[in-house]
């Protein structure tokens, strides 16, 4: 927690440009953990408290061990009927959006819809 704290502090911009570039999470990350923590990603550096930083910390572990122990749960991220993402899970920090949940098995998702899939070149906006 120690080393972690340090490294935030010594971060040159908001909360989730120093998760994502400075902690080497990835900006989709980032943003989910600042979602999770409670705390607004735009918040300065400075802005911080030394609860707010442990409040991170805890939810990045939270958050990473998902992917360690591979609780995936894969979804489909649509929104007004164009999907926008596929995920691990569904993150907080996706509002005002439709999760489809993918289920795994025999190497094939049952759930999509074929025809969607066959006649729709997948693009992320």
């Amino acid at each position: 927690m120690e080393t972690f704290s340090d490294l935030i502090k010594t971060g040159e911009f908001d909360l989730v440009r120093t998760l994502a570039v400075g902690v080497n999470l990835g900006g989709k990350f980032a943003e989910e953990i600042c979602k999770r923590s409670g705390i607004k990603k735009n918040t300065k550096i400075e802005e911080l408290s030394n609860s707010d930083i442990e409040k991170v910390f805890i939810e990045m572990s939270n958050f990473l061990e998902l992917f360690e122990k591979k609780k995936f749960q894969p979804v489909l991220v649509k929104k007004d009927d164009e999907l926008i993402d596929i995920l691990s899970f569904e993150f907080k920090s996706y509002e005002n959006v439709d999760f489809v949940s993918l289920r795994l098995g025999n190497s094939t998702y049952p759930d999509l819809d074929q025809d969607f899939v066959s006649k729709q070149p997948i693009r992320f906006v």
